[in-house]
């Protein structure tokens, strides 16, 4: 897979192929958010050094990028830098949110395009989330959550109620494809339990990410829990 390579994006691509392949996965994400951002509206200042942020890291996947190279690559000053975020720990963990909001915004809008059966929703829903998180390097990841501590789960990663109701509107309105009736209570917790697995498997000094049997443990729970 090269670094210009074309998949149906309706489908997504096949996440256990290119698990050895994580910087490539990550340029297929952070191309997804950089054509999006613009249509956000955000604070051209905000969206400078987030754009900034996108392509240092991008450049320098998987190691450890400073402020100044932040600031210099958006083109302000260090003061215009900490008055907008304070701290760099601080602007990581706003770059994270924003790409992990992101990233679940691009899953829906993908999903809704085209009618699935229990099946096809989640072998995509593996693809397509597992994929997503695989952008995001272990160590960058677990660098962030020990700099941003002591943090609970849900302030690290605020975004499983929003993940888990993309998914529910989907289904809700498709039961005649073969989902079952369920809350959307009862799914986020299945939603939570899935993505803290990532989530901790990054972030612990033992933990194994990426692995397949990961990646296909997402799809095999959300499969029983929505037929």
């Amino acid at each position: 897979m090269s670094k210009s390579f074309l998949f149906d994006k309706e489908q997504w691509f096949d996440v256990t192929l290119y698990l050895d392949e994580a910087e490539v996965v990550a340029d297929v994400w952070l191309d997804e958010i950089e054509c999006r951002i613009s249509s956000l509206h955000l604070d051209f200042v905000k969206e400078t050094f987030l754009r900034a942020g996108l392509r240092a890291y991008r450049l320098k996947y998987g190691k450890k990028v400073s402020a100044k190279e932040v600031y210099i690559k958006a083109g302000y000053s260090k003061s215009t830098f900490h008055r907008m975020f304070d701290t760099f720990p601080s602007y990581q963990l706003k770059l994270y949110h924003f790409i992990a909001d992101m990233a679940v915004d691009i899953y829906a809008d993908y999903l809704e395009r085209k009618e699935r059966s229990p099946k096809e929703f989640c072998r995509f829903t593996r693809d397509c989330i597992y994929s997503s998180h695989l952008s995001a390097p272990k160590s960058i990841v677990a660098d962030l959550y020990r700099i941003n501590s002591p943090i609970t789960p849900e302030r690290f990663y605020p975004f499983i109620p929003k993940t888990a109701e993309v998914m529910y509107e989907y289904i809700r309105s498709r039961r005649d494809l073969g989902y079952r009736e369920f809350s959307l209570d009862g799914l986020t917790e299945v939603v939570r339990t899935l993505d803290y697995d990532i989530m901790f498997s990054k972030v612990s000094d033992g933990g194994f990410f990426p692995n397949i049997e990961q990646a296909n443990r997402l799809e095999r729970m959300l499969f029983a829990y929505i037929t």
